[in-house]
Order: structure tokens, then sequence, then C-alpha cells
């Protein structure tokens, strides 16, 4: 018995029997996470924090390193990071991936001056015999957070001298007071809507003249001037009685526009040509989603002339700054 069992221990030792020594080290991967984007402020580096990747698999422990490292400064543009993992075994393992840094824009001017009638002063029609001034809804306050939103290290400076009810005769007389009290790099024209509204086709020319007048008044103090077309109003809205008119009249503005030297702001043309969405119970002032459309439009355009890269002095506009005026919301008469 004994014999036996002693030649069947040894057949099992000689096979290979008993306990498996260790297998294959898994293999050593490293995972990279996403492009990263930074932004460079003006005089700030452009300074990228990341998460060094875990590795996984191999032969513990495991060493990452990134080059450049977390914390390093960039240049603007797109720099690769590599990262590389090595383990007790000398396993080896990489991944790479981009910081993208990009320069906040600056803008060539910083101070503006939005002029005319109650659709620059903000007033919206929520029903067919009522008008509402609420400051929250005027193009100008909504124009100036988009330029801040874009041009974060100068202050953007956004008048609002619209008057409700105003006529152009009335706007031309109040214009040079208005230059002279805040003196603006950019003058932003949109006015005469109550003369179209009351005159119709006959107030064409007077809108013309006045207009005419204001741009020369802002050209003699060196001040650039935005001219808008008209939007798209309601024909069968109380106050949109000019609306069949204002095709012409943007026409003979735009005609306006390229004989003074103004920038041409199509605000009928961003708009679609249609008032639907746009334009308040009225048939003239529009609603809230037709003030954002309007400060979309003069972004665009103010854009498109002041927009320039951060240059490498860091030199930017003048800063300047503004008081925060306190929001009112109040009923205003039927005129627009």
């Amino acid at each position: 018995m004994l014999g036996a069992f002693l030649f069947g221990f040894l057949i099992t030792v000689g096979c290979g029997g008993g306990t498996p020594g260790p297998g294959p080290d898994p293999t050593l991967t490293l995972s990279c996470p996403a492009d990263l984007q930074v932004q460079k402020h003006a005089g700030m580096p452009g300074t990228a924090t990341f998460a060094t990747p875990a590795a996984q698999g191999g032969r513990p422990p495991t060493n990452v390193t990134c080059t450049p490292a977390s914390g390093s400064e960039f240049p603007v543009g797109s720099s690769p990071v590599t990262c590389n993992a090595s383990d007790q075994a000398s396993h080896t393992a990489s991944c790479s991936f981009s910081v993208v840094v990009e320069a906040i824009p600056q803008i060539a001017k910083t101070k503006f001056l939005a002029f005319g009638d109650s659709i620059t002063q903000g007033t919206t029609s929520p029903a067919p015999s009522l008008l509402i001034y609420n400051p929250a809804d005027a193009y100008p306050l909504k124009l100036q957070r988009l330029l801040a939103a874009r041009y974060q290290d100068q202050t953007i400076v956004m008048t609002n001298a619209g008057k409700a009810g105003e006529k152009i005769d009335d706007g031309r007389a109040r214009l040079s007071g208005v230059l002279d009290a805040n003196d603006p790099q950019v003058l932003l024209l949109l006015h005469g809507a109550n003369d179209l509204n009351i005159g119709r086709g006959d107030a064409i020319s007077t809108i013309i003249h006045g207009l005419e007048d204001m741009i020369g008044k802002a050209d003699r103090r060196s001040i650039t001037v935005f001219l808008a077309t008209f939007p798209p109003q309601n024909p069968a809205g109380r106050n949109g009685n000019g609306a069949n008119f204002v095709p012409e009249l943007n026409q003979k503005i735009g005609a306006l526009a390229a004989d003074e030297g103004a920038i041409l702001v199509d605000l009928y043309a961003g708009f679609g040509g249609t008032w639907v969405g746009y334009i308040g119970e009225d048939g003239l002032h529009p609603t809230a989603q037709g003030y954002d459309r309007m400060a979309e439009i003069w972004r665009d355009k103010i854009q498109e002339v002041y927009d320039r890269p951060a240059p490498a002095s860091e030199e930017l506009a003048p800063m300047t700054s503004t008081r925060a005026r306190p929001q009112q919301v109040a009923t205003i008469s039927q005129r627009p």
C-alpha cells in the first residue's frame, strides 16, 4: 500500500501537478483626456491644469509623467502634451492630447451710444393697446452683455439714449447735447418710427433728412455712425401703419449710409424680412425675442468692424467704466 502511494505521488509531481506559477503581466495601457481648451486673458499666462492620467494593467507600481506638466504655461494656439507610463517590469505605454490656448479677443472701440425712439428705449407691446417699458428688454442692454461676454478684458460702455414718442426732428434737436454729455466713440442710430407711423410714405423724406443731419452731427465730432434699417412691421397692428413703406424707407437708408460713409446695420434682413415672432401685438415694437435678435445683429456688425486679435504687446483699447442703472418697469403712453 505504501509503495503504491509513493508511486502515485511521484507520477503527480513528475507530470507538473501542484500550485501554478505566476502568469504574464496584464498589458500596460494609458489613456489621455480629451483636448483641453484654455482662455488667455490679457497680461496673464496661458496656464493649463489637468489631471495626470492613471495607467491600467502592467506590474505595479507604475509611474506616469506628462510633458509639459500640469500647471505649465502654454503659448497661444495648439500645443501637444505627451504622457508616458512605466511599470516595475519596464513595460511602457504612452498617449497624447493637445492644450488649445485662445487669447481673449479685443475690440477697437469700447464706448457706444444707442440713439432713437421707443424701439431703442426698450418698449414692448404684450397687448394691442398696451405699451410697457422695461430696461431689461432694450436691445442696448442685451448688446452690451453680448459684447462684454466676448471682450472680457475690456469694459464695454453702452448708453441707452432712446426716448419714447420722439419724432425725428425732436431727435435732431436732442442729439447734440446727448453726444456732448456722453462723448461716445460709436453712435448706434435707429430713429423715425413715429414719423412713419403717423405720416407713412410722406414721412420718408423727413426721416432721411433727419438721419442725414444726425450723421453730420456725429461726423463733426469724429464719432463713427452705425445706421440701422427699420425692422419689419405688422400692418394689422394699431401701430403698424407704416409697414408697407418700410422696404422703400430701408432702401433709402441703405443709400444714405453709402453716401455718408455710415456703417449699415440691416435689421430688416436680420429679421428675415418677417415680423412673425419678433414684433409685438401693436405691430411696431419688438418682442423680447425681437430685441434679442436686434442685439445679435448689432453685435455681429460691430464685431465685423472692430474685432481684433490680442496683440503680442497686450495693449487694449481704453478701459472705461459705467455705473449700473436700476431697472424700472413702467407703463408708458400709447404713442410709440
